[in-house]
Protein backbone atom coordinates (compact mmCIF):
# COMPACT_ATOMS: atom_id res chain seq x y z
CA UNK A 1 0.00 0.00 0.00
CA UNK A 2 1.07 3.52 -0.74
CA UNK A 3 0.14 6.49 1.43
CA UNK A 4 -0.56 9.87 -0.10
CA UNK A 5 -1.40 13.23 1.45
CA UNK A 6 -3.00 15.90 -0.71
CA UNK A 7 -4.02 19.45 0.06
CA UNK A 8 -7.35 20.60 -1.33
CA UNK A 9 -8.80 23.99 -2.02
CA UNK A 10 -12.51 24.66 -2.32
CA UNK A 11 -13.88 22.57 0.53
CA UNK A 12 -16.58 24.87 1.84
CA UNK A 13 -18.24 22.61 4.42
CA UNK A 14 -17.89 19.29 6.23
CA UNK A 15 -20.42 17.76 3.82
CA UNK A 16 -18.08 18.55 0.91
CA UNK A 17 -15.25 16.81 2.74
CA UNK A 18 -17.49 13.81 3.36
CA UNK A 19 -18.41 13.58 -0.34
CA UNK A 20 -14.74 13.56 -1.36
CA UNK A 21 -13.95 10.93 1.26
CA UNK A 22 -16.83 8.71 0.13
CA UNK A 23 -15.87 9.00 -3.55
CA UNK A 24 -12.25 8.09 -2.83
CA UNK A 25 -13.24 5.17 -0.60
CA UNK A 26 -15.41 3.72 -3.39
CA UNK A 27 -12.58 3.92 -5.95
CA UNK A 28 -11.13 0.51 -6.79
CA UNK A 29 -7.69 0.12 -5.21
CA UNK A 30 -8.29 2.60 -2.38
CA UNK A 31 -8.07 0.95 1.01
CA UNK A 32 -8.70 4.04 3.15
CA UNK A 33 -9.39 7.74 2.70
CA UNK A 34 -9.65 10.42 5.37
CA UNK A 35 -10.49 14.05 4.67
CA UNK A 36 -9.78 16.65 7.34
CA UNK A 37 -12.09 19.57 6.60
CA UNK A 38 -10.41 22.25 8.78
CA UNK A 39 -6.95 21.61 7.30
CA UNK A 40 -8.14 20.75 3.78
CA UNK A 41 -5.92 17.68 3.77
CA UNK A 42 -6.72 14.25 2.38
CA UNK A 43 -4.86 11.11 3.38
CA UNK A 44 -5.27 8.13 1.10
CA UNK A 45 -3.95 4.56 1.35
CA UNK A 46 -4.10 2.86 -2.01
CA UNK A 47 -2.69 0.02 -4.09
CA UNK A 48 -0.62 1.51 -6.94
CA UNK A 49 -1.13 -1.70 -8.93
CA UNK A 50 -4.86 -0.89 -9.11
CA UNK A 51 -5.04 2.90 -9.16
CA UNK A 52 -2.55 5.69 -9.86
CA UNK A 53 -2.08 8.92 -7.96
CA UNK A 54 -3.12 10.84 -11.08
CA UNK A 55 -6.46 9.01 -11.06
CA UNK A 56 -7.10 10.06 -7.47
CA UNK A 57 -6.25 13.68 -8.24
CA UNK A 58 -8.51 13.60 -11.31
CA UNK A 59 -11.41 12.17 -9.29
CA UNK A 60 -11.16 15.02 -6.79
CA UNK A 61 -10.77 17.69 -9.49
CA UNK A 62 -13.77 16.29 -11.39
CA UNK A 63 -15.79 16.92 -8.22
CA UNK A 64 -14.87 20.61 -8.46
CA UNK A 65 -12.04 20.86 -5.93
CA UNK A 66 -8.49 21.96 -6.62
CA UNK A 67 -5.60 19.70 -5.61
CA UNK A 68 -2.69 21.94 -4.62
CA UNK A 69 0.89 21.02 -5.52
Amino acid sequence: MTELTLRLEGLSCPTCASKVQDALTKKAGVQEANVNFPSGRVQVKYDPAQVEEADLRELIEDMGYDVLA
